[in-house]
């Protein structure tokens, strides 16, 4: 949009852009799987990320597709135990961690085995 308000013409756009995407310079994969990866080690969980990402305008398809395959569950466990910590009372701490975009299944499975260990 900013090039056609250049004065640029469509044909050359299109021939730039698919120049770039042929190179890997635009790359929506490599995009998609940074932020993810980003945005996980920010302590956010799967939902989260799927709401943020759903809102920058990417496809539900190519978001699901996405969380599948480069969602690191080992992170998110490791991110529910580290975030429990924040909460003395299970109740809070289970609404706080949905809050933060975890499963409410995994949530509770992980909690549950946690408060068996101790």
């Amino acid at each position: 949009m900013k090039l056609i308000e250049h004065g640029y013409n469509l044909n050359d756009i299109d021939e730039v852009i698919a120049h770039l995407i042929k190179e890997k310079f635009i790359d929506d994969e490599s995009l998609i799987e940074r932020r993810i990866n980003y945005l996980q080690n920010k302590g956010w969980g799967e939902f989260k990320i799927y709401r943020y990402l759903l809102k920058t305008g990417i496809s539900k398809e190519f978001i699901h597709n996405s969380l599948k395959k480069y969602l690191n569950n080992e992170l998110e466990i490791k991110n529910i135990i580290k975030y429990s910590k924040k909460k003395k009372e299970f109740e809070k701490k289970v609404r706080y961690l949905i809050s933060k975009g975890f499963k409410e299944s995994l949530v509770l499975k992980i909690l549950e085995k946690k408060e068996d260990e101790i």
